[in-house]
């Protein structure tokens, strides 16, 4: 991660914007860069890792022309992207995530968003328009908030910045505590902090003299060649996809996976194996004997077909939180992952192993098991025929199992 920061307003001076970004610390620290000029500050800090060609590449800030930019952004499918801004006659300066977000805004402006493939935050300050442009990715992987403070405008990747520069006077919101708390944020216009908002997944944010706006670029939607697709067309598709995105995100020798004994992680192994050409070190807890989640004879028999071992991590003395006081001052919300230490221990176990890229099957749950979700779409479209077929070879009955499956997702 990077700690990002604009300020569109009456500049700060330098110890101010460095004491700023010393808030965000935790995201990165060992090189930092800032970029001035009239009415806009962009500031960016991050730890040296994070400066390969991997992740986000050595350009800490990009300028070209009047366009500058600070980001906390990794890129896939770059070959794409960089086919299509040959196309618009933009070459970039180099392959860094913000050299490409600098080129892709001058290609498309505003539309760059939907050309960039990855876990992204920008901040892309637009000397000519006086703008501050800022987008955020489809599935909020890198987090966004702003506040205006004192006639200012600050964007920063935490609250952080804008909790420091409010002082004794930052004030606590209920409802947006009691949103985190239910994992129910809405449109961002509420958090846990009184007049600091943030940046929604698959959203924009323009900001000038005449105020801020935000609007949504993404949101989930099918497509119709992936609709007319038959079932076996169907798992063919969603096969080289997970194939592509392993490949893009795997490097070889270093790259670890958390794995489980469902669908979703051992489908990850399975596309790292055939698709990236390696084969990773496997992570995995070791739960005590009887146990109803040991899903270890699975891990293993995987394990051995491909020749490998799993690097087995004891569960027991793991504790479930851990420093409560001191992680909730990191965090962008005032609640943390039920399992967050749990991955914490992951994570340092692949730190051991060399591993620079750790995968999990997270999320693919929602891939796998997607009878509910079908049932719910053929309502919505009126197939009520297919929906019959499908809820009765299913084995579902009565109004009740209607409602949990076809009407409540």
């Amino acid at each position: 991660m990077t700690a990002i920061l604009a300020i569109l307003g009456e500049h700060s001076g330098p110890a101010d914007v460095r004491g700023l970004l010393g808030t965000m610390a935790y995201r990165g620290s060992e090189v930092h860069d800032v970029f001035r000029c009239p009415g806009a500050v962009l500031a960016v800090a991050r730890d040296r890792w994070e400066t390969q060609p991997e992740f986000a590449g050595e350009t800490m800030i990009a300028s070209r022309g009047d366009i500058h930019v600070v980001c906390d952004a990794t890129l896939y499918y770059k070959a794409d992207l960089l086919r299509q801004l040959k196309g618009a006659g933009v070459i970039p300066a180099s392959h860094s995530s913000a050299d490409l977000i600098a080129a892709a805004y001058e290609a498309f402006g505003a539309e760059c968003v939907n050309v960039l493939e990855g876990d992204f935050s920008f901040c892309v300050w637009d000397t000519k328009r006086r703008q501050l442009f800022c987008g955020r990715d489809p599935f909020g992987a890198r987090s966004t908030f702003h506040a205006r403070i004192d006639g200012r405008l600050f964007v920063a990747s935490t609250p952080h910045p804008m909790l420091a520069r409010m002082g004794p006077a930052a004030k606590v919101s209920r409802e947006g505590v009691l949103r985190a708390i239910l994992m129910r944020y809405g449109d961002g216009t509420v958090t846990p902090w009184e007049g600091i908002s943030e940046l929604p997944a698959g959203s924009r944010l323009y900001a000038d003299s005449a105020g801020v706006r935000v609007e949504r670029y993404w949101e989930a939607r099918g497509a119709d060649h992936y609709a007319r697709l038959t079932t076996d067309e169907a798992r063919a598709t969603l096969r080289e996809l997970l194939d592509a995105a392993c490949a893009e995100r795997a490097v070889p020798q270093s790259t670890a996976l958390a794995m489980s004994g469902g669908y979703d992680s051992t489908a990850v192994f399975s596309s790292l194996a055939s698709a990236a050409g390696t084969i990773p070190h496997i992570l995995s807890f070791a739960l005590p004997d009887g146990d109803p989640g040991d899903e270890s004879p699975y891990i293993t028999a995987v394990a051995e077909s491909y020749g490998t071992t799993v690097n087995w991590v004891e569960i027991t003395g793991v504790p479930l939180y851990i420093e409560l006081e001191r992680r909730c001052r990191t965090r962008s919300h005032c609640h943390g992952h039920t399992l967050e230490i749990h991955n914490r221990v992951l994570a340092r176990r692949a730190r051991t192993l060399n591993a620079r890229v750790l995968l999990n099957g997270h999320g693919g749950d929602n891939v796998f098991a997607l009878e509910s979700w079908r049932m719910a779409d053929l309502l919505r479209r009126g197939r009520l025929v297919e929906l019959r077929r499908y809820r009765a070879a299913r084995g579902y009955r009565g109004w009740r199992s209607f409602v949990d499956t076809c009407l409540r997702p």
